[in-house]
């Protein structure tokens, strides 16, 4: 039996021959950037993409430069052209690629990137590039060197595993198929959230709520560093420990990554599940609610609620309030909330019994959001797996 090589673990059917081991430089040319000077950047001009454009390997226009200067045909960009980050003093930046459309044509890239122009026209040297074989044999080509760049002559030198044009097409559309539907799960969850914080806005914005303030919701307390001095506040077990990171979009903790046995923390403040978490140091007025005992470090405010309150509904309210907190937070190098301006702040409440409903009528979307979240990551761990086993 003749076992071939250089094939993948996963292919069509109808395919059954071995791959090539070809350099990248027969099937794809290889564009440098454009230089210019201080002086060419104008508010009118031609857009220059740089890496701060690639976004999740898509084009983003949030951070453009534009420069008023005559662009020579050859630094024009074409469809289905790939743009890469080939310099950048970030290593994790270096190598990461968007597909350019139709809409990019009017672009030109700068020169700490390139463009990698395939000599089909077809998706398969765009998903290579971005598949951890690629990523695995360029570092291994570029060594130990603390350049972070990928420069032309590795690209010309580099050698992949190709199928016949009929089957990178095929493995091309399907990857792009699945990238559609990756988007299209990635609006509709953004598009949830938008909802949702609609309905956070219509709920909270009402001028005939009863004004409070924060601290008479339940106790405050201001989280503090693990030391090896002082009592321990509790005797046994772990304790989840808390800190900005570990506060995402999501409200529910039910860990974190870094778990303090009752002779790890010591100096701390022992913050019971149901409590509400809310950042004041830095990156002000993220929140989530606890749903494990816990502590947290000192650029936390914890909100303990009292029995009248429920925990989901302080949680929304505390969201609808983000937008103030980070504007009275300041605008020095650290911005910052001190706990007795925190406890202070004016919150309006409705009722008991609409604080209630709102918290599990807001739940509703906020599951409907996770549920939605879970489909996409997903998605992503198939394209994952296929990248893997579709690739050599």
């Amino acid at each position: 039996m003749v076992i071939k090589m250089n094939v993948p673990k996963l292919r069509f059917y109808e395919f059954n021959d071995e791959w090539k081991k070809e350099k990248l430089n027969k099937h794809a040319s290889f564009l440098q950037g454009l230089t210019y000077n201080p002086k060419d950047i104008s508010e009118e001009g031609v857009i220059v993409l740089r890496s701060s454009n690639i976004q999740n390997s898509s084009i983003s226009y949030n951070d453009i430069i534009k420069v008023n200067i005559n662009i020579p045909e050859k630094l024009k960009i074409h469809e289905n052209d790939i743009l890469m980050c080939v310099r950048n003093g970030s290593k994790k930046l270096v190598g990461k690629t968007a597909l350019l459309g139709k809409s990019e044509e009017k672009c030109t890239w700068g020169a700490f990137m390139n463009i990698i122009r395939p000599v089909e026209n077809n998706k398969f040297i765009y998903y290579y590039l971005n598949s951890p074989y690629f990523y695995k044999h360029i570092w291994k080509d570029l060594g130990t060197a603390t350049v972070n760049q990928i420069t032309k002559q590795t690209l010309d030198s580099f050698k992949l595993n190709i199928p016949t044009v009929t089957e990178q097409k095929k493995i091309g559309n399907m990857l792009s198929l699945l990238d559609r539907k990756i988007e299209l799960q990635s609006k509709k969850i953004e598009a949830l959230k938008l909802y949702k914080k609609g309905l956070i806005i219509s709920e909270f914005s009402n001028s005939n709520l009863r004004e409070i303030s924060i601290k008479e919701l339940g106790r405050i307390i201001t989280g503090t560093t693990p030391s090896k001095d002082n009592n321990i506040y509790w005797e046994n077990g772990n304790i989840a420990w808390i800190t900005p990171t570990d506060i995402t979009y999501y409200k529910d903790i039910n860990s974190s990554s870094t778990l303090l046995t009752s002779e790890g923390l010591k100096k701390g403040r022992f913050i019971p599940k149901n409590s509400i978490l809310i950042t004041c140091i830095a990156s002000i007025g993220k929140n989530a609610k606890l749903l494990v005992d816990g502590s947290c470090n000192q650029q936390i405010n914890a909100i303990i609620p009292d029995k009248q309150y429920n925990s989901d509904y302080i949680y929304y309210l505390m969201e609808y309030m983000e937008p103030y907190f980070k504007s009275i937070a300041g605008t020095t190098a650290t911005s910052i909330i001190n706990k007795e301006t925190f406890e202070n702040i004016k919150v309006k409440i409705h009722s008991s019994e609409k604080r209630e409903f709102i918290g599990n009528f807001l739940n509703y979307f906020e599951n409907k959001i996770l549920l939605e979240d879970l489909k996409l990551e997903n998605l992503r761990k198939l394209k994952k797996g296929l990248m893997q086993n579709m690739l050599v």
